[in-house]
Formats: C-alpha cells, structure tokens, sequence
C-alpha cells in the first residue's frame, strides 16, 4: 500500500466581507484538493479572532490558539478542488472586526499549510423598534414619543408622521 504524505493545497484565496444580516460575515474561498490540487479534502478548520495581535493567519500557534468559527457556525464540507466556496458566520458582535484563517485535512489527517489570512467587520444592523410609544406633551399640541432603544447602537433617528393615517412602508417616504 501506498502511504499518503501529500496535504492538501494551501487555501491562498480565502476573503470576507460584511453580510446581509446583523452580526454576520460571508467568508469565500477556492477549494484546494486532497493531494496538492487533485482530489477531494476531507474537512476544513476555520479559526478567527477579533485581536489583530492574536490572528489566527499569524502563525500555527496564533491558529491553535484561535475560537474555531463552528462554534457560531457549522463549517461546510469541502467541495470539488477549483469550485468557489463560501459561508456565512452568523452570531458575531455587530461593528466588531475579526480575523479569519483556515485549514483543509484530507482522508488519512494531512493538514495544509496555514491559509493566507482575511479581516472583515461583522455586519451592522439595526433592530426595529417595537414598542413606541405617543402621549401628550408637556406643551399644547405637542406629543412626547418614548421607546426602548434596539439593539445596534443607531446612530440616530427619523421619526415621521401624518394626520390622515398610521405610518408605514408603503408611505414612509410621503410622510
């Protein structure tokens, strides 16, 4: 029998960028192979840190000592080598910046070299407030608005009103 001492490729595409929902990052990446470019890697390990000084793309140390990504999100099955992969890490503190490296193991537990390293902000979001309240102001006419302020930290607000119906999507920008 033929002892396989060939690792994987090394992961040098690997890149993320902020998601779609609060508190998320799409990572992506080239699928390397089993042997080198050829064949298909049995698992990635993906670390990431939100230290710049503890990257886990630094060095094998810096990575070991790394939270794995799976423990927010599942990490997926490697694909085909040459197809683009991605994911999407969910569970990440809104505004926070963190640091991502991966590795690829194939079928008898040879690891790759350490993937180049990406650096992204979890994304920033926003959620809406549910319980506004209206009563009379302290002034006549005057209305004071009250409500519990969401999670994400708004920057600011836009408070917007009309006489002849309730406030809502279809005529937001009228009001």
């Amino acid at each position: 029998a033929q002892i396989d001492n060939i690792p994987p490729g090394k992961i040098t595409t690997l890149s993320a960028s902020p998601g779609s929902s609060p508190g998320t990052i799409i990572l992506s990446w080239i699928a390397p192979g089993d042997d080198g470019i050829t064949g298909q890697a049995s698992l990635y390990d993906i670390r990431l840190s939100s230290i710049v000084s503890d990257s886990p793309a630094i060095a094998e140390d810096k990575f070991n000592s790394a939270i794995s990504v799976n423990v927010v999100s599942p990490i997926p099955q490697p694909l085909s080598p040459g197809l683009t992969q991605s994911m999407v890490i969910t569970g990440l503190s809104f505004g926070t910046t963190y640091y991502f490296a991966i590795k690829t193991r194939d079928d008898v537990g040879n690891w790759s070299e350490l993937s180049n390293g990406a650096t992204c902000w979890a994304q920033v979001g926003v959620e809406p407030i549910t319980d506004l309240r209206a009563c009379p102001g302290p002034n006549y006419g005057g209305i004071t608005l009250t409500w519990t302020v969401p999670k994400g930290n708004p920057a600011g607000y836009v408070v917007r009103y009309r006489t002849d119906m309730p406030v809502n999507e279809d005529n937001w920008s009228t009001a």
